[in-house]
């Protein structure tokens, strides 16, 4: 019990490490990945929905303490998209799935993401920023992106056996 928690406090350190450290030096023309949807799809792909749920709102929470947005906008937009997720993984997901499946949902859910949270935080993000600015100028950008990194990110994530922190 103790090692599958050390296991999981890890992988949520490195996902809050990637997350507040590499996307400066990832940034391309002010976009970059979102490593904690990245994080959130892979745990709602492998933990079951209740686990997966509460590590999506942790992850959530942490980003909100670092984010002058909205408190509690990542923790809904994230558990949102845990449950979205979640459904999807009842329908297609397989263990080994078709990369384009995988990028598609990354892509897919991170846009999710990004429309919730500018909903979220309409106020207070860049009032003067329109809806079709934002999405094709930021969002759909920003989930390309984060679905290009998934899948190295994905490989990695997936030496960890997930399976049995359950």
């Amino acid at each position: 019990m103790i090692k599958k928690l050390i296991i999981l406090a890890l992988l949520i350190f490195v996902a809050v490490f990637l997350e507040l450290n590499y996307p400066r030096f990832l940034s391309i023309l002010g976009i970059h990945p979102n490593f904690f949807i990245i994080f959130v799809i892979f745990f709602s792909l492998r933990l079951p929905r209740k686990n997966a749920l509460l590590i999506s709102g942790l992850l959530g929470f942490i980003k909100d303490i670092f984010s002058v947005a909205n408190f509690g906008a990542s923790v809904i937009s994230f558990a949102i998209c845990s449950l979205v997720t979640a459904k999807i993984k009842k329908s297609i997901y397989q263990d080994e799935f078709e990369r384009f499946l995988q990028l598609a949902l990354v892509f897919s859910i991170s846009i999710l993401n990004s429309l919730l949270f500018y909903f979220l935080n309409i106020k207070m993000i860049a009032p003067e920023l329109s809806f079709f600015r934002s999405l094709f100028f930021i969002m759909i950008p920003e989930a390309f992106y984060t679905a290009l990194i998934s899948p190295l990110i994905y490989q990695i994530l997936k030496k960890c056996d997930l399976k049995s922190l359950v």
